[in-house]
């Protein structure tokens, strides 16, 4: 599943939406680090709760690995997946939604069984 992150290629530099992940309804709140050249992603629960905070969004990452720990966030695998070819790292905006997706594989996805999502990179 491809997670809609189109609101980066308006120039939005910060927004909240709404995802179902295994029929579980999670706020996700995206952040542009200027100085950084890099987004961030923070998971919150329907009641604003924060399960995860300042995730860097890298390419090819399982994003929510020092997370899963605590059962509270997504089961599954979240990545972040360079549409190039080129595995370069998110460097403007507009990357993300355009030449990086992020995409949600659910925990009950057979390519997963057996699959540690705790240490994968």
């Amino acid at each position: 599943m491809v997670i809609d992150t189109s609101f980066t290629t308006s120039g939005n530099l910060a927004w909240s939406q709404l995802t179902t992940l295994e029929q579980v309804e999670y706020n996700l709140v995206f952040y542009w680090s200027t100085r950084e050249s890099t987004w961030y992603l923070s998971i919150l629960d329907q009641n604003d709760n924060h399960l995860a905070d300042w995730i860097r969004i890298v390419i090819n990452s399982s994003l929510l690995r020092r997370f899963q720990a605590s059962g509270q966030t997504p089961p599954g695998l979240l990545i972040a997946m360079d549409m190039s070819g080129t595995d370069a790292e998110i460097a403007q905006p507009s990357d993300l939604g355009s030449r990086a997706i992020l995409s949600y594989t659910p925990s009950t996805d057979p390519g997963l069984v057996g699959f540690n999502l705790y240490t994968a990179a």
